[in-house]
């Protein structure tokens, strides 16, 4: 706020006040623009899927959240019952990350998931191509609340490479 009403102080006083809120409003352009460009690189999850794939949703990330399965043309979310890291590294083998440093995501650490829990008790060996052929309950059989859904970290080093790979011999 400006002093008592002194001509030339005060006229100092309000210009300093315009060049702080068009500062202030360049800032939150900025900051909005930002945000465009987040929704942009991280859209929201596809709601199309093939039955075997995964996915990880809830972190606003292409390679960490929490896993989800498709099971007859439905997104659902897999246990933590057992789920360890040789788990992990299967679900990012088959999302095409590296599984050298996947790790798994408590689920205290992710928001809880909804719909139908899919899988429970996965059992990798860890040469496994993709997460339907570890072995696990029948599907959609478990014991487990959303409050029990894993979520998993993938490596992204070697993503790019494979990706850019897979592209360029297609």
């Amino acid at each position: 706020s400006c002093p008592p009403p002194i001509s030339k102080s005060l006229r100092n006083c309000l210009q300093k006040m315009k060049k702080k809120k068009k500062k202030n409003q360049r800032k939150k352009e900025k900051r909005k623009k930002k945000r465009k460009i987040l929704v942009l690189k991280y859209p929201f999850p596809s709601t199309v899927c093939v039955e075997g794939d995964v996915r990880l949703v809830g972190l606003n990330s292409a390679f960490r959240g929490r896993v989800e399965f498709c099971h007859n043309n439905e997104w659902g979310t897999v246990c933590d019952d057992n789920f360890w890291m040789i788990d992990a590294r299967v679900v990012c083998r088959q999302l095409g990350y590296s599984p050298d440093s996947a790790f798994r995501i408590y689920p205290n650490q992710i928001p809880d998931g909804n719909g139908t829990i899919w899988l429970d008790n996965v059992a990798c060996i860890g040469t496994e191509a993709r997460l339907q052929d570890c072995r696990a309950n029948p599907i959609g059989v478990h014991n487990c609340g959303h409050n029990e859904d894993v979520g998993v970290v993938c490596s992204t080093s070697k993503h790019i490479k494979k990706k850019f790979h897979q592209l360029s011999s297609t």
